[in-house]
């Protein structure tokens, strides 16, 4: 009877380890189609800079020549230089909509 005790414990032992890796469900784990879409798509800060502009400018300066000027309105926190940026600019208050100035 003593020999039968440490064959049982160690199939009880097997069947406890290893019924963890049947119960985890197929959908827990990551497909390989979710690691690989065979698309890779790399972003950089342009890109990220880019999708921030409204799309009629975007598309406005595609459709522009280099030396060509674009008007545009920029709201930014007072204080903010754009000298760099700007040519000319033109810097009023903020007005909030019910008439108050900032």
């Amino acid at each position: 009877m003593k020999s039968g005790i440490p064959k049982t414990l160690a199939l009880l032992l097997i069947i406890a380890l290893s019924l963890p890796l049947y119960v985890i469900p197929a959908h827990a784990a990551p497909s390989s189609a979710a690691h690989f879409s065979g698309i890779t798509q790399v972003e950089t800060a342009s890109d990220v800079a880019a999708r921030k502009i409204h799309s009629k400018l975007a598309a406005e300066l595609a459709e522009a020549a280099p030396q060509d000027q674009i008007d545009i309105l920029v709201y930014a926190k007072a204080g903010t230089d754009l000298s760099r940026y700007l040519v000319w600019q033109l810097v009023r208050p903020f007005v909030y909509p019910n008439g108050l100035q900032a």
